[in-house]
């Protein structure tokens, strides 16, 4: 079962020209912040969305999403591709065994930013500024 970081009708735009939700839609409030990436929608239809802004006094937060286009296997199967690339496409300066330690997930965490990435053994992973990761279903 897939959970999303914060449910939202993906046909639900605004004024602003995004989709827009309540925060209290979000599984847990702290991961949407603005510049996050994160899984939205519902169970049956997850896409990723970067969080715009939230707006409005704290009974009626709206959260403001950039829906990513494509479904969601697509950006994993590009991760996927994109770690094999760079371990088969790094510079003869940088050690094979160097090369695969890298996690992007735990790179942007450490810019600020809650993001989801493959983690080491593959599997779909939410990586935290505060350094702790959660596992997705």
């Amino acid at each position: 079962m897939t959970v999303v970081d914060i449910r939202c009708d993906v046909q639900q735009v605004d004024e602003s020209g995004y989709v827009w939700t309540f925060l209290d839609e979000a599984h847990d409030p702290g991961v949407i912040v603005p510049g996050a990436i994160v899984v939205a929608g519902d169970d049956e239809d997850p896409v990723f969305a970067q969080v715009v802004d939230i707006v409005g006094d704290e009974a009626t937060r709206r959260v403001h999403l950039d829906i990513a286009p494509g479904a969601p296997d697509l950006y994993l199967r590009a991760a996927a591709r994109a770690q094999l690339s760079v371990d088969r496409d790094m510079a003869p300066s940088v050690s094979e065994s160097a090369a695969r330690t890298v996690r992007f997930g735990e790179v942007l965490a450490g810019r600020g930013q809650t993001t989801v990435a493959l983690d080491e053994h593959g599997r779909l992973t939410r990586y935290h500024p505060d350094g702790s990761t959660s596992p997705l279903e």
